[in-house]
């Protein structure tokens, strides 16, 4: 008799999907994907993915393709391996040394209040002066 292999165990079990899970990366994804098409391809959203000691780190970037691809970083979104919670770090805070929203960091448990916080900072003073001032200069 030929030795016969046991099949491998599958210790997982079954594993679950991600289908109806909306991560952090896809939301941002997806502001970027509406601000390219709200101004007709004259700014543009980047998402750089990076990691930072446990966590990752998504930073978000208006980009003026027809200004050299100027870009200005307006926020950035930490989570461990753990999608939720995630912090979210404002970095247009100031509008010319004006406060423009009360906090530069938020922490959101879940995707209904990362959309929250993310509204707040892309319709702040300091987010709409940026996207006026780069549409200006893409002409």
């Amino acid at each position: 008799m030929a030795d016969e292999k046991k099949p491998t165990k599958n210790l997982w079990g079954e594993l679950p999907t991600a289908e109806a899970f909306k991560t952090p990366k896809v939301v941002l994804q997806e502001q970027a994907d509406i601000l390219y098409e709200s101004t007709g391809g004259r700014l543009q959203g980047r998402i750089d993915t990076n990691t930072m000691a446990k966590n990752i780190v998504h930073e978000f970037f208006v980009v003026a393709p027809f200004v050299n691809h100027y870009s200005v970083n307006i926020l950035d979104v930490y989570h461990d391996a753990l999608a939720y919670p995630v912090k979210v770090k404002n970095n247009m805070t100031t509008v010319r040394g004006l406060i423009d929203l009360a906090s530069s960091e938020y922490t959101c448990n879940n995707v209904e209040e990362l959309e929250k916080t993310l509204a707040d900072v892309l319709q702040s003073k300091a987010v709409r002066n940026v996207i006026m001032s780069l549409l200006a200069q893409s002409q």
